[in-house]
C-alpha cells in the first residue's frame, strides 16, 4: 500500500444468494477508492452471488473518482450475470446520485432490509 491510500475495512455479510458489502469509512475518495474496488471485487469473485448490496451507511463523503469506482464495480458484478444495488445513502449522497442520474443506474434502497425484501 502506498502512502496516498487510507486503509479501508469492508464488512462482508453472507446472506445466501446475496452478499452485503459495507465499507467502514466516512469517506470514499481517491485515497481509498482503488483499495475499496480491489477488496470488493475479491469478495465478489470468491462468492459469485446473484445479488450484491452495497451498504453505504458509514459513507458521508464520496468524490467523483469513487463514483467512477462504483460504476466499475457494477460493471464487474454484471460481468458475472449478477446485479448490485445500494442502500443507506446519506441525504447529500442521495442528492448527488439524483444530480448525476446515478439513481437511474443503481436501484437505491433506504436500508439493507428493504433491499433484501425487494430481491
Amino acid at each position: 500500500m502506498n502512502s496516498s491510500q487510507d486503509p479501508i475495512f469492508l464488512e462482508i455479510d453472507d446472506r445466501g444468494d446475496t452478499l452485503v458489502i459495507t465499507p467502514h469509512t466516512p469517506e470514499l475518495t481517491y485515497k481509498n477508492s482503488k483499495q475499496f474496488l480491489d477488496k470488493s471485487k475479491n469478495a465478489i469473485d470468491l462468492d459469485r452471488r446473484l445479488r450484491i448490496i452495497l451498504n453505504l451507511e458509514h459513507i458521508d463523503i464520496i468524490d467523483s473518482m469513487s463514483l467512477g469506482t462504483l460504476m466499475a464495480l457494477l460493471k464487474h458484478v454484471r460481468k458475472f450475470g449478477n446485479d448490485m444495488v445500494v442502500a443507506n445513502l446519506s441525504d447529500p449522497i442521495k442528492e448527488l446520485f439524483k444530480l448525476l442520474n446515478f439513481n437511474t443506474v443503481f436501484l437505491c434502497f433506504k436500508s439493507v432490509q428493504d433491499a433484501l425484501d425487494n430481491a
